[in-house]
């Protein structure tokens, strides 16, 4: 990389008829966005396999919460209340090993949607409906 470039994620975006749609793999699992023109609705989320409990617990409420706890602290400069908010997502279950999943991702040929999780492993999604349908499991990728 040439000096002063910055290297950053970008999720997954793929074409489904006149949609466009973002595959964001995450700590937790696989959400599917539909980003056509100004929209940028969720249209499913669907988490990795033994994540089931995790997601459920982390659901997008509580999150929600925990970032107005974060931002509350941030915004008093007040490092006891960062710390807590932190804390919070140890408390539904997140851990810091959580943190690196859905970093790497990839479309077949096929059009599915693979990503890592785990440490070492794979996870696959898709769908064979309309863009706006929720996505597929398709399989464990194996080494």
């Amino acid at each position: 990389m040439a000096d002063g470039q910055r290297l950053s994620h970008v999720p997954p975006v793929k074409k489904i008829g006149s949609e466009t749609v973002i595959f964001a793999s995450g700590t937790l699992g696989i959400r599917k966005i539909l980003a056509t023109g100004k929209a940028f609705e969720s249209l499913s989320f669907m988490p990795y396999p033994g994540y089931e409990e995790k997601a459920r617990k982390a659901g997008d409420q509580a999150v929600a919460e925990l970032l107005v706890e974060f931002d509350a602290g941030r915004r008093a400069k007040d490092e006891v209340k960062l710390l807590d908010a932190i804390g919070g997502f140890e408390r539904l279950g997140v851990t810091r090993d959580d943190g690196i999943n859905g970093v790497y991702n990839l479309f077949d040929r096929d059009g599915f949607h693979y990503c890592v999780f785990g440490g070492t492993k794979g996870w696959g999604s898709g769908e064979k409906a309309p863009e706006r349908s929720p996505q597929l499991a398709v399989a464990p990728l194996t080494a």
